[in-house]
C-alpha cells in the first residue's frame, strides 16, 4: 500500500524533528552555560546526530544534511534568538520544562523517520528496526553531554 504524498510527509516529520532536537540541544548548552557557538554545535549535533548515524548505517549518501543544507541555516537564527533574546529564551525553556515536552517530540519524530528509511532499506526485519531504535537513540543522547570548550 502506497500513501499518498509520503515524501512529504516524511520531509515534514523529518524538519520538524530536527528543529524541536535543535531546541533541546539549544536548552541543554543554556543549561551548561555554553556561549552562542556551543550553543550552535550542540544544537546541530543535536539535531542531525541521529540521521547522520541511520545514514552511515544503511550506506546512504550524501548524508541527509548534506542534501538539505538549510537545516543548517534554520539553527542559526534560533540558536541566535535562543541565547540573544529573554522572551524567546524564556518562552522556549518554560515549554521545554514541563514534562521534557521537545526532547519526547524530537524523538518520536526522529522514530518515525528512522523506521520510514527502514523499511525503505531492504533490510531484514530485524536490523530495520535495530536502525529505526539506533537513529531515535543516538538523537536522544546527543545532547547529554559537551566539551568544556564550548562553555
Amino acid at each position: 500500500m502506497t500513501v499518498p504524498h509520503a515524501a512529504t510527509l516524511a520531509a515534514a516529520l523529518e524538519a520538524a524533528a530536527v528543529v524541536l532536537s535543535a531546541v533541546s540541544g539549544m536548552i541543554t548548552a543554556a543549561k551548561k552555560q555554553m556561549d552562542i557557538v556551543g550553543t550552535y554545535c550542540l544544537a546541530v549535533v543535536t539535531a542531525l546526530g541521529g540521521g547522520t548515524l541511520r545514514d552511515l548505517l544503511i550506506d546512504r549518501r550524501p548524508f541527509f544534511w548534506v542534501s538539505h543544507q538549510e537545516y543548517l541555516l534554520v539553527i542559526v537564527p534560533l540558536c541566535v534568538a535562543f541565547v540573544y533574546s529573554r522572551a524567546f529564551h524564556a518562552r522556549v525553556s518554560r515549554w521545554h520544562g514541563q514534562a521534557v515536552l521537545v526532547d519526547a517530540m524530537g524523538l518520536a519524530l526522529f522514530t518515525l523517520t528512522g523506521v520510514g528509511f527502514a523499511l525503505h532499506s531492504g533490510l531484514p526485519p530485524s536490523l530495520r528496526r535495530l536502525l529505526a531504535s539506533l537513529q531515535a537513540r543516538s538523537a536522544a543522547s546527543s545532547a547529554t553531554s559537551c566539551p568544556w570548550r564550548f562553555r
